[in-house]
């Protein structure tokens, strides 16, 4: 895909963590777990940001695995919003969405990693 598809893909996925970190206010039964859970979403846009401003193209296989990352991170985003509205259909998706997440990071890491493709800083290690 063209470059800008990929900076359009990592800039789509600065603002779904951006539109998470405004959610808030979780029913108490889950409190803690939608917290971590937005909380390490969070953690992820130095990544994004880094990876939205380095010049080397991004790999094919990184690409697909954003994207991935992109449709996990739409889904966790409903799924705090309806945690933070009081649905209980929430319980149902919340394993699920993060055990995908945390797939697809582990992959987009090794991908970076294993190739030594991109050179990004050390703070988001």
């Amino acid at each position: 895909m063209a470059d800008v598809g990929k900076i359009g893909v990592i800039l789509k996925l600065i603002d779904i963590v951006n539109e998470i970190s405004v959610i808030s206010d979780y029913r108490s039964t889950v409190r803690k777990q939608f917290f971590n859970l937005s909380r390490r979403l969070k953690l992820l846009n130095p990544l994004f940001e880094e990876i939205r401003d380095v010049k080397e193209a991004v790999p094919d296989e990184s690409f697909r695995s954003l994207v991935s990352l992109m449709e996990a991170l739409e889904s966790a985003k409903e799924l705090l919003r309806l945690g933070s509205e009081g649905s209980k259909i929430y319980l149902v998706w919340f394993f699920g969405i993060e055990s995908e997440i945390d797939a697809v990071v582990d992959c987009i890491w090794l991908c970076y990693y294993r190739e030594d493709l991109i050179d990004l800083s050390s703070r988001v290690y």
